[in-house]
């Protein structure tokens, strides 16, 4: 049966530790982390807890055992994967626009979840099926599987602790002449649930970036993560007023112009997204400790804008 251990971090204010299961454990329902709890399987700081609404606040080390299956078991379905690396412990794959990375509300199949489970039927066995990290459904770019109960422990360890080093590139709207960064908290949007927005009660969150190329309307701009909240590089990036090209969610109203603006709407139409891509992995091999690294090109969609916007 499965153990995971947690190092709590990135809290404004003491949360309930069945809460911050549910965050982590996304395989499994509050309840069942709630019974597994009661049953005297979980441990904060090697003290055994039973009641779920125990608060847990940074530093907090917490050690549970899920003798259950995950809810619910997912159908291994064919899909046309983009394996970047593959060996025994992970796999590294290259994620296309569009793909929905595990089943969820409105999505109940043919994800990256499920065409892993076809790839490799014993991943059906292993949280997630090894996914360590999501991309949003219209990012492109590389993601990290394991193939083993330990690679995964230890690679969600990794992840945890800011040992893996993702960069990502994205386009944004207006001209940014300097590096920079974002240290904004992010939650829950208050009325739009399905948005993320910077807000003081929300989790911590930063974001690095570094300006690639600037035009006269627009900026090429490699991110570095520091954590990984939802909608991150979005949300931060709108709110300095510089939304990425083609957000259907976060452009904010902002609509740029160019010399030839039939042209330019093309472009954006054949993008359909936010000009976003995971574009560089860096971490420690889970079994031989060895670094490696991995890096993915541009999708010919953000390439293609790329070049008009050099050529104006």
């Amino acid at each position: 049966m499965p153990v995971y251990t947690f190092t709590v971090s990135d809290l404004s204010h003491p949360v309930r530790v069945d809460s911050y299961l549910s965050s982590q454990l996304k395989e499994y329902s509050r309840s069942q982390i709630q019974q597994q709890i009661k049953n005297h399987q979980m441990a904060i700081n090697q003290k055994t807890i039973t009641k779920a609404r125990t608060l847990v606040v940074n530093h907090d080390e917490i050690r549970i055992v899920i003798d259950l299956l995950p809810e619910p078991s997912w159908e291994a379905q064919k899909k046309n994967l983009d394996i970047v690396f593959e060996d025994e412990a992970m796999l590294v794959i290259n994620k296309s626009a569009g793909d929905v990375v595990h089943p969820g509300s409105g999505n109940p199949d043919e994800t990256i979840l499920n065409g892993l489970i076809h790839h490799d039927p014993e991943l059906a066995k292993l949280p997630r099926a090894g996914i360590i990290h999501r991309l949003d459904k219209d990012t492109t770019g590389l993601m990290i599987i394991a193939k083993q109960p330990e690679s995964f422990q230890v690679l969600t360890d990794q992840l945890a602790k800011r040992a893996i080093h993702r960069h990502y590139e994205a386009i944004v709207h207006g001209r940014l002449e300097s590096n920079g960064s974002v240290d904004q908290p992010i939650g829950r949007h208050p009325t739009k649930r399905i948005q993320m927005t910077v807000r003081p009660d929300g989790k911590t969150a930063k974001t690095y970036y570094d300006v690639l190329a600037c035009f006269d309307r627009h900026s090429h701009i490699k991110c570095r993560l520091v954590t990984g909240r939802t909608h991150q590089i979005r949300v931060h990036m709108r709110h300095i007023k510089h939304p990425l090209v083609g957000d259907p969610v976060y452009h904010g109203g902002y609509h740029s112009s160019q010399p030839n603006q039939t042209k330019w709407q093309a472009l954006v139409q054949q993008l359909n997204r936010q000009a976003l891509h995971a574009r560089h992995l860096a971490l420690e091999h889970p079994i031989t400790k060895e670094p490696i690294a991995f890096e993915s090109p541009l999708p010919k969609d953000m390439s293609n804008i790329l070049d008009y916007l050099r050529s104006t």
